[in-house]
């Protein structure tokens, strides 16, 4: 059809069709780039699953507090287990989340650890201190999100850690995390 169709523009037009690509021709590239797009974008996504996974030690990353002191992953040493949230601060859903870890008491069971992972290190100075007391609060100062340190899809995005920073739960929710143990 689309031969016919180009046959009578030719025969109408004086610019010359020589060099025009078949739709055929072109569905069957297409196929084939949306088939290996698709095949990266899925071996992309395990080797993000693979990241930080259940049994494996979290990876490192430095951050400041809101007290003003530079930390890491690695460096902090809680008495218990951890609670990791990677949080924006002007996340509706992180706030509901900061309000039902509050609610849940689940301090009493865990090191709340929550990390502004965005860029945007002014906002987080503006609101870390509405965060709850007792909590340890900063602001990633490594490029968690950009160099893919951790798999964030969205936020928040939970990790349950033990007290050696092996991970326990990841991409939570807080159900499993009251249920855990």
């Amino acid at each position: 059809m689309f031969s016919i169709i180009l046959s009578v523009l030719s025969s109408l037009s004086p610019i010359s069709t020589p060099n025009c690509v078949e739709p055929d021709s072109l569905s069957s590239q297409t196929s084939a780039d949306i088939i290996e797009a698709e095949s990266l974008r899925e071996k992309f996504r395990q080797m993000m699953e693979l990241k930080n996974g259940v049994g494996s030690v979290a990876s490192d990353f430095h951050f400041i507090t809101r007290e003003g002191n530079e930390s890491s992953l690695h460096s902090f040493t809680p008495d218990k287990d951890i609670l990791l949230i990677f949080y924006d601060p002007d996340c509706d859903d992180c706030h509901a989340a900061i309000d039902s870890i509050s609610n849940a008491n689940l301090m009493e069971k865990y090191e709340i650890l929550a990390i502004d992972s965005e860029e945007d290190r002014q906002r987080w100075e503006q609101t870390a201190s509405s965060l709850p007391e007792g909590w340890t609060v900063g602001f990633a100062t490594d490029p968690i999100q950009e160099d893919e340190t951790y798999y964030i899809l969205s936020m928040p995005t939970i990790y349950l850690l033990d007290k050696n920073k092996t991970v326990l739960l990841k991409d939570t929710t807080l159900d499993k995390v009251s249920k855990y143990n």
